[in-house]
């Protein structure tokens, strides 16, 4: 893994869940299930919900996360229609 962030995404039913978007490095062959069975292995009940893969976190000059951009992609990914 080469970079990640968590997020809790909005759930009208569940309220938030959280969500953990995933850098992984070029030659690494990982799918987003495997990831989520990782981290529930040793995070237990604090682990995210669902793990999305995706190309680049949105960060700005100095490193800090970029939230709405973050958000998109994780929408995107997800499938998540607002």
């Amino acid at each position: 893994m080469r970079d990640a962030a968590a997020m809790p995404v909005k759930n009208e039913i569940l309220q938030d869940i959280p969500v953990c978007a995933v850098v992984l490095y070029a030659r690494a062959d990982m799918s987003e299930q495997a990831l989520l069975m990782y981290a529930r292995a040793r995070l237990g009940v604090q682990s995210p919900d669902r793990v999305v893969i995706i190309d680049e976190i949105p960060r700005n000059d100095k490193g800090k996360l970029i939230r709405d951009a973050l958000m998109k992609h994780i929408v995107v990914n997800l499938g998540i229609t607002s």
